[in-house]
């Protein structure tokens, strides 16, 4: 008895040394904070990436990992355990020493370079993928903080030339309630604003609704194309794009890609004007509803041969009168934030679909065996955390 207590003592102190903590910071030769760098462990395939102030924390197994620490434009880092294992280790990325850049003249018309990066971009899903991913939603009524919701989804993606085919299981969840209206909260529970998890990694590959009106709205923006050749190793280009009227709800924002597989590393969405005569929606009896804001940033890269998606943030700020008669008289900030924390090349094995009741985190509540938020998730900032502190689940 005393040698199997000895066994199981010296099992849990094995798997408690080998997961391993590291926190830092990420930022660029000028002491900035570089925002959604990609650090990854080689060998377990699994990351995080980091906040606005370019903080991050990961959780590894062993102490034998190598880490990639990648962002675009810049020399990516390759480093092993004994390098980040210090507390608050800062991590400097540098910018490439022979770097030129240039304007290009397309032989094709922009919209449709634009176009066909987007199809190429589609192409990519072609086997089984499976995606674990670290999801959030964080909601704020008139400024102040309604729900925070966090959780874990794997996602399977398979695709043709044709289709994008995507299956979720959700596995754990937390929510976090600040103030409480129930017909607010039957509102964002139906669907907060066109968001559901189930879609938002497929909206991602195909590029949705915004960048996609980009092109097709193509008389109402001007367009740029820059080439930067990174030592002769790495030729990236960079659509930008700025609306030709200043007047309107019109976007700008940019679209980058690799030239030698035309495939997109990131794209930045963001509505062109803040001024309120330049906003848009609908003023009836049955609805009133008027959107002052809207950004999307997406972002990838390519991993041995394979496209993966790294990041997504979506933000909406919205101004909602009364729906169906009902009246909120209310302004809504909705954010949500989708990063891969593993990628993986195989059949889903999970059979019972079930999981998938909703269309967001919030309908799903407090569901979860592990603190998952305490690993590899997004660092909090200061007023997040603040908010979460100050709620007793």
């Amino acid at each position: 008895m005393k040698l199997l207590t000895s066994l199981l003592i010296l099992i849990q102190f094995t798997i408690y040394s080998q997961s391993l903590t590291i926190e830092g910071i990420v930022v660029d030769e000028f002491d900035m904070p570089l925002s959604g760098t990609n650090i990854y462990s080689v060998e377990e395939n699994y990351g995080t990436i980091t906040n606005k102030k370019g903080m991050f924390k990961i959780i590894v197994k062993n102490d034998k990992s190598i880490f990639k620490v990648s962002y675009l434009g810049y020399k990516e880092e390759i480093m092993d355990f004994k390098k980040l294992k210090k507390n608050n280790v800062k991590i400097v990325l540098k910018t490439f020493e022979n770097t030129l850049e240039d304007v290009v003249i397309s032989s094709i018309p922009i919209p449709d370079l634009l176009k066909n990066i987007v199809k190429e971009s589609k192409k990519r899903i072609k086997k089984s993928v499976i995606l674990t991913t670290y999801n959030r939603e964080i909601l704020k009524t008139d400024s102040a903080y309604s729900y925070f919701a966090d959780g874990i989804s794997i996602y399977n993606l398979k695709g043709n030339r044709k289709k994008i085919k995507a299956k979720l299981y959700h596995k754990e969840s937390r929510l976090i309630k600040g103030n409480e209206s129930t017909d607010y909260y039957k509102l964002m529970k139906s669907n907060p604003f066109g968001y559901n998890i189930k879609k938002e990694v497929k909206k991602a590959f195909k590029n949705n609704m915004l960048l996609k009106s980009i092109y097709k709205y193509s008389e109402d923006y001007d367009f740029t194309l820059k080439t930067k050749i990174y030592n002769d190793s790495l030729t990236l280009n960079t659509v930008e794009f700025t609306p030709l009227n200043k007047k309107g709800f019109t976007f700008k924002g940019y679209v980058t890609y690799d030239t030698k597989t035309n495939l997109i590393l990131e794209y930045y969405i963001k509505k062109a004007s803040n001024k309120i005569e330049d906003n848009t929606g609908i003023e009836s009896k049955l609805l009133t509803f008027n959107i002052y804001d809207i950004e999307q940033k997406v972002s990838f890269r390519i991993e041995k041969g394979n496209y993966i998606l790294v990041y997504k943030k979506d933000y909406q700020n919205v101004y909602i009168g009364n729906i169906l008669g009902k009246k909120f008289n209310t302004k809504y900030s909705f954010y949500s934030d989708l990063f891969v924390l593993k990628y993986e090349e195989k059949e889903f094995n999970i059979k019972n679909q079930e999981n998938f009741k909703y269309e967001n985190l919030l309908s799903y509540g407090n569901d979860y065996k592990d603190a998952f938020w305490n690993n590899n998730s997004i660092v909090k900032s200061e007023e997040e955390q603040k908010f979460i502190n100050s709620i007793k689940n």
